[in-house]
């Protein structure tokens, strides 16, 4: 009796870690429906109105900035409200794949595979520099290195308007950089970079003679290299790009005097900025969109645990006939109905707890539904 108790447990266990995984996708889905519910239009951001602050509002309006923020590695200057560096290396990258094969020795038996490592290697441009030193093969080993080394960098305007008010930083940093900026190294940097690149070239028995003629600049992109025409193991490609002022913004967030701040409901924590004019309708189309596809597969997991927990309950039940209130009385119409019914009475019971902030009418009266349905099947099971 022990071990099916224990069984038991283990059911319920399951059939609690399906509850809640079913809970929290559909407790997000209510949030988001409470804050678009929630949300106004601010059409004339000219003023400040003292009236929407503490709201949730849609805004569409133009972003504008006066301050010039900079890049000082890279001498760069401009009006924007930010800037961004891309760093990107040329380095050789170790693929390992691996292989299991059965032997077949005659009259022999193994019970263990041999397991096989297949190394491929291949130069492309990565984020980050790549250490050689724990490749497999021992002539790839000291292959990498890089002629400059550069962190990606990004800055802000302190201070971007937004009509009457100001974007937040949370605000400020969801925009894109996309527009390029020209790049004109200064000659100070310029010979900082030819000593750097210089000691490197000495320290891999590399011709050294002129390192300046490995820095090239072209538009919004510096390259280090030899050759930009011919790529080799080593090179650095540096992109700069800013975040445009005078760009339309749209924006769903809370009002917080002059500026706005993120919107919490319930544990959620939302803030929606997109560059272009798009509708409340549309943004919180996208924020579904991406809801669905975080959740969805979460809450199908989660049904399906429910099924299995209660197919563990109604088992042990059956078998040792144990006695537990409703259920047992459920069986009468056997283990497969007993088990579909009392899953959908759970999954609709969580459902509507999930709701029940946002929607308590629709929630009180989905589990008064589950609750006279429920009873009625245990009055006729205990009549049966």
């Amino acid at each position: 009796m022990k071990i099916e108790r224990l069984l038991l447990g283990a059911g319920g266990l399951i059939l609690t870690a399906g509850i809640a995984m079913l809970w929290l996708g559909e407790r997000k889905s209510a949030n988001i429906a409470s804050i678009e519910d929630a949300t106004i239009e601010l059409n004339d951001l000219s003023t400040v109105d003292p009236a929407m602050n503490g709201k949730i509002v849609h805004a569409i309006e133009k972003a504008h900035t006066d301050e010039i923020i900079t890049d000082p590695e890279f001498g760069v200057e401009e009006q924007a409200i930010g800037l961004q560096r891309y760093v990107y290396y040329y380095q050789m990258v170790e693929n390992v794949g691996r292989k299991s094969k059965w032997p077949t020795h005659i009259g022999r038996y193994h019970n263990q595979p041999i397991m096989t490592f297949q190394y491929g290697y291949g130069a492309e441009w990565t984020d980050m520099p790549i250490s050689s030193y724990d490749f497999s093969i021992d002539i790839y080993k000291q292959i990498n290195f890089v002629l400059k080394r550069f962190k990606e960098h990004s800055v802000d305007a302190k201070e971007v308007t937004y009509g009457a008010y100001k974007l937040c930083a949370e605000q400020i940093s969801e925009l894109t950089a996309r527009k390029p900026v020209n790049i004109s190294i200064p000659p100070q940097i310029r010979k900082q970079w030819a000593a750097d690149i210089a000691l490197v070239l000495k320290e891999r028995h590399l011709p050294a003679t002129n390192p300046n003629a490995y820095i090239h600049t072209k538009d919004n992109a510096v390259y280090i290299g030899k050759d930009t025409a011919s790529t080799s193991i080593g090179d650095v490609s540096v992109i700069i790009m800013k975040k445009p002022i005078d760009v339309t913004v749209s924006t769903i967030a809370m009002v917080d005097g002059t500026t706005f701040r993120p919107i919490e409901v319930n544990g959620t924590t939302m803030l929606l900025t997109r560059e272009g004019a798009y509708s409340k309708v549309e943004m919180f189309q996208q924020v579904k969109r991406s809801l669905r596809d975080e959740y969805l597969p979460l809450q199908i997991i989660g049904i399906a645990l429910i099924l299995i927990g209660l197919w563990f309950v109604f088992t042990i039940i059956k078998n040792n006939q144990i006695q537990i209130f409703i259920l047992s009385n459920l069986l009468i119409y056997g283990r497969g109905k007993a088990i579909i019914a009392t899953s959908v009475a759970i999954c609709i019971i969580t459902i509507a707890t999930a709701w029940l902030t946002c929607s308590p009418l629709f929630s009180i009266g989905s589990i008064a539904v589950v609750f006279v349905a429920v009873g009625v099947m245990w009055r006729c099971g205990t009549n049966k």
